[in-house]
Parts: structure tokens; sequence; C-alpha cells
């Protein structure tokens, strides 16, 4: 599976349909573990990097409760956080994890932060 896949289309056009049918005919070939897929649907607020990583660590916990307990707790921590640890930190998670794990940011046209962008770019340069 590619590290990265975009669907650009006018409104309308089933971009989210044709992924949802894409992940699931993707899931059902494989022999082994089932893909992990979490779905974030984005808006104008998520281009807030706080608000954006928190998701992002919702959507991954989603899909399996023991991913991004350390970035949950990076967070949550009272002294603030630094996105690079919570980056870190669930990157070094999933690498720890067998299971094929998607990630799909729906409207993603909506952010407009370079600091959401820069997390991004992270992620994909970093991911296992």
């Amino acid at each position: 599976m590619p590290r990265l896949v975009l669907i650009a289309a006018p409104a309308g056009f089933g971009k989210t349909t044709f992924l949802t049918q894409w992940l699931a005919t993707a899931d059902s070939r494989r022999s082994e573990k089932s893909l992990r897929v979490g779905w974030l649907a984005l808006d104008e607020g998520d281009s807030d990097l706080s608000r954006f990583l928190a998701h992002v660590v919702a959507a991954l916990r989603a899909t399996d409760s023991r991913l991004g307990v350390e970035a949950l707790a990076l967070m949550d921590a009272d002294r603030g956080f630094s996105a690079d640890e919570v980056l870190v930190s669930m990157v070094n998670h999933l690498d720890t994890t067998a299971d094929p794990t998607v990630l799909a940011f729906d409207d993603y046209y909506v952010i407009d932060a370079s600091a959401v962008h820069d997390a991004v770019a992270f992620l994909l340069d970093n991911l296992p």
C-alpha cells in the first residue's frame, strides 16, 4: 500500500465513498491481519495544531486503544506539550505494532496552517 494517496475532485463527486470502498477492497484482499483504518473528517478548526494532533491520536486510538497512550499523556500534561514529542511518540508506537494502519484525512484541503502541514510531512517521512 502506498504511503500517501491524494484523491482530488470537486465536491459531490464521491471522493469519500471511493476511499471507503477502496480501503474495504484492499482489506478484503489481505491474507494476514486486517487493515486498521483511522478516519479523520477535518474542518477549519483542525488548522490548530493542538486540536489536529488530538484528533489524529483519537483516530488512531479508535483503531486500537493501545495506540497513542503516551502521545495522549504528553498532550494531557499540565506543562504543555511539544508537537515533536507527540509525533515521535506516535511514530514509535506505530513502529512497534505489526498491524497495518491507515490514517485517512477527509477534507484535508481545509487545513491552512503550515504547522499542521509540517506535522503531516513529519508523519509521512517517518512512519514505519
